[in-house]
C-alpha cells in the first residue's frame, strides 16, 4: 500500500495545501484501517478529521483566551490588595498620631495643673510606659479592624488560592 492519500479531496475539505502534520495524521489512519487510495471511506474520514482539527484549536484558543483573563483578575486582586493594604495602613498611622496627640494633650494638661517639683521620676516613667503600651495597642486594634474591614468588605484573599471543582477560584483564608 503505498503512501499516499487524495490530496484532491483534502483540498476540497479543507481549502488548504496538505501539511506534514495532516499527510502524518491521514497516513495513520490509512495504516491503521488499510485504506486504498481511492476507498469510499476517505471523504466521511477526512470530513470528521477536520472537524477534529478545527474543534482542537477552538479549545487551544478558549484556554489561552481563558489562562490570559485568569492573569488579568490575579493582577487586578493584587493591585486592589495592595492599595487596600496602603490604605489600611494610613488609617492605622491617623489613629495613632490621633491617639498620640490626645495623650500629649491629656499629660501636658495634667502637667500644667502640677508643678514639676511634685512629679516623681517614676510616675512620669509609669505615665511614659503607659503612654507607648496605649499606641501599641491602638496601632494593632487599628490595622487588625482596618484588615478585616478590607477582607470581608472586598473579598480580599489574603491566604492560598486555589481552584475548586467547579472551574471557580478559593482561598484559603489566615
Amino acid at each position: 500500500m503505498p503512501d499516499t492519500i487524495p490530496e484532491t479531496l483534502f483540498e476540497q475539505l479543507y481549502r488548504r495545501a496538505l501539511t506534514a502534520d495532516d499527510r502524518r495524521r491521514l497516513l495513520d489512519v490509512k495504516s491503521a484501517l488499510r485504506l486504498s487510495d481511492h476507498d469510499e471511506l476517505w471523504p466521511l474520514i477526512m470530513t470528521l478529521d477536520h472537524y477534529s482539527v478545527i474543534i482542537s484549536a477552538a479549545e487551544n484558543k478558549i484556554i489561552q483566551v481563558f489562562d490570559e483573563q485568569l492573569a488579568d483578575v490575579e493582577a487586578a486582586v493584587k493591585a486592589s490588595e495592595t492599595a487596600a493594604i496602603r490604605n489600611a495602613d494610613r488609617a492605622v498611622a491617623r489613629a495613632v498620631q490621633k491617639g498620640v496627640e490626645q495623650l500629649g494633650t491629656i499629660l501636658a494638661k495634667k502637667r500644667s495643673e502640677t508643678t514639676p517639683a511634685r512629679i516623681i521620676k517614676k510616675q512620669f516613667a509609669i505615665a511614659a510606659t503607659i503612654g507607648g503600651l496605649a499606641a501599641v495597642a491602638f496601632l494593632g486594634v487599628g490595622w487588625t479592624a482596618a484588615h478585616y474591614y478590607f477582607e470581608t468588605n472586598f473579598n480580599i484573599c489574603t491566604g492560598h488560592v486555589f481552584r475548586i471543582t467547579d472551574g471557580g477560584l478559593g482561598c484559603y483564608l489566615r
